[in-house]
């Protein structure tokens, strides 16, 4: 069909513009640019000074100065933004509670009625800590207790829990011991609620899902309504992943709302899960080990319940329900929103020193109890093996089997962990040489070592660490990842961290994880190998992958041993060219 053009500006048409015979069709334009907004708040001032708290609302009015918006799109730091519909401009009040302690970000648009946007006005302001957790389970409770007594905020009511049927108190936990449950009518259940629902809240817990119910309904915590409870935190085997759901009356009638994890649950791994529901934009977030999920749409939801607190069970429809199969550890709960930079500090392991070996003098380790590294085939502790040259000694190797070990080695290699240490050379290694390795019985569940290039050996190579999923001898299991900074003829700083909460390995060299075209010092996908009674090998590899693999031919000095992974910053802390106290360690 021919069709035509005709442009008019408000006052005058202008020509037509055609192909053919002409038509009834024609299109208008809205010149009309609205001035960017203005944003004011009296709860959150930009005035550089905290206010408030993460979780905390606060109101901030919007208006349009030229009187053209119809509606304002505002967007609070990272999360989704809200619609705020308005009339010639007019000024609008909303409620928003910041997701972070320190800077937060306002970015507020206006919008006509033919969508004509404004530039953006951009309203910073300091949000201070969010208030604690009003309550906490931590689920310590020796084996054969029933009554699990909770941590309460201060000023709130002592909150009890009687756990009944299937329970097994005194499991191993994720922190401590935790709450173990049969999945057919084990629970834990206050007397009365402990969640507003119709208001911000967040709940939180470690859990560890048993993998023979991977197709059920499993409820990790909820609160009894009548019909049904007003949220629930849960594991669906029919998509097989974590959600936070909320339904929207407490009656037989539909009306559901979830977030939901990124990836499918991993079972009989521990992980850590926050369900949030955000009362100011009426969103639910789920955090899955301290990363983000798929957030909910805006729900349409107004109603609590008054019935107890469940741990390990839901109601659906009048009935007690989905019982959980497995652990759950460490439940909290919060009368506010619990933002990203939280979820990921609950999933943070605070590191524990397990081994120091300073390695001056001998091979005595910190603190009390530790291993000694015991030297091998020559290796000895000499003064002129000091790191960076200001350590009063070290431990020297010679590249020709001298090595020490530290036998029962208080280190778990299938949880968290760090291992870090100064490392000497006197020129690139033209083998690969070992610095340390923990081995299992039929391959090493850790090992660092010096990789030289194999076509220009003299001048490239790289540091590469090693894990191994599975205690065998199939390398497809084998997960490594490299650094090529390398320090020629002087000491380097290489610390190895494992995530097991993330699957993740990481190398740093001189605190520094390398950021190349190649990719990064890290690697994904790997779950950890556990070892009875573990050793740590300092130059030694039980069980070397290439014929002319050596031991590491010059000197090792300062050996920190972590349970749980060193941040960046820490790590870069203990590489600094300084002798620390152990005392002053991370």
């Amino acid at each position: 069909m021919d069709w035509h053009v005709r442009a008019y500006d408000g006052e005058v048409w202008g020509p037509w513009s055609w192909a053919g015979a002409q038509t009834g069709c024609y299109f208008t334009y809205d010149p009309t640019i609205p001035e960017a907004p203005t944003v004011d708040s009296v709860d959150y001032d930009d005035d550089d000074v905290a206010h408030g708290g993460v979780g905390e609302p606060g109101a901030f009015t919007i208006k349009d100065p030229s009187g053209a918006a119809n509606s304002y799109q505002v967007t609070m730091n990272d999360q989704q933004p809200i619609t705020v519909p308005t009339t010639a401009g007019a000024a609008r009040t909303v409620s928003l509670a910041p997701d972070r302690a320190g800077p937060n970000v306002l970015t507020v648009q206006s919008f006509t009625a033919a969508s004509q946007n404004s530039a953006p006005t951009t309203y910073k302001f300091v949000a201070g800590n969010g208030s604690p957790e009003k309550v906490r389970f931590t689920l310590d409770e020796p084996a054969g207790a029933t009554a699990l007594n909770a941590d309460v905020r201060t000023g709130e009511s002592a909150v009890a829990a009687a756990a009944s049927g299937g329970t097994t108190l005194g499991a191993a936990g994720q922190d401590g011991t935790a709450m173990g449950l049969d999945g057919v009518n084990g629970k834990a259940s206050t007397s009365g609620a402990l969640v507003d629902a119709t208001k911000s809240f967040s709940v939180g817990a470690w859990v560890r899902l048993d993998a023979s119910k991977v197709d059920a309904q499993q409820v990790v915590l909820s609160q009894d309504g009548t019909r049904k409870s007003p949220f629930y935190l849960k594991y669906d085997g029919r998509i097989k992943k974590w959600l936070f759901g909320r339904t929207k009356t407490d009656s037989d009638e539909s009306g559901w709302y979830q977030a939901e994890s990124a990836q499918n649950a991993q079972l009989g791994a521990w992980t850590h899960l926050v369900g949030v529901y955000d009362a100011t934009v009426q969103r639910l977030r789920i955090f899955v080990n301290g990363e983000p999920g798929i957030e909910s749409g805006p729900i349409d939801v107004s109603w609590t319940s008054t019935g107890g607190f469940q741990i390990g069970c839901g109601k659906w429809l009048g009935v007690t329900t989905d019982y959980w199969l497995g652990s759950i550890d460490d439940v909290r709960i919060y009368d506010r929103i619990v933002g990203p930079k939280e979820a990921q500090e609950l999933v943070s392991q605070q590191p524990v020193l397990k081994a120091r070996w300073k390695l001056n003098t001998d091979g005595a380790g910190e603190p009390a109890g530790t291993p000694p590294l015991n030297p091998h085939n020559g290796a000895l502790i000499s003064t002129g093996a000091g790191f960076a040259w200001v350590s009063p000694g070290g431990l020297q190797l010679n590249g020709d089997g001298a090595y020490a070990d530290a036998t029962t080695l208080p280190l778990d290699t299938s949880r968290s962990f760090t291992v870090a240490g100064w490392v000497r050379n006197l020129g690139r290694p033209q083998k690969t040489s070992t610095v340390l390795s923990v081995p299992g019985h039929n391959t090493n569940a850790l090992v660092l070592r010096y990789v030289p290039d194999a076509e220009d050996p003299a001048e490239a190579g790289r540091w590469e660490a090693q894990m191994s999923n599975t205690d065998s001898t199939d390398m497809t299991t084998v997960r490594k990842t490299a650094s090529t900074s390398f320090a020629d003829n002087d000491w380097d700083h290489l610390a190895v961290t494992y995530d097991a909460l993330n699957h993740r390995l990481s190398l740093y060299v001189n605190g520094v994880i390398e950021e190349s075209a190649d990719g990064t010092s890290q690697v994904g996908d790997v779950k950890g190998l556990p070892v009875s009674n573990p050793t740590l090998n300092i130059g030694r590899n039980t069980f070397a992958q290439t014929a002319d693999e050596t031991t590491w031919p010059d000197a090792v000095d300062d050996l920190w041993v972590y349970e749980g992974a060193l941040t960046d910053t820490q790590i870069t802390y203990l590489a600094q060219p300084v002798e620390l106290a152990t005392t002053d360690g991370p």
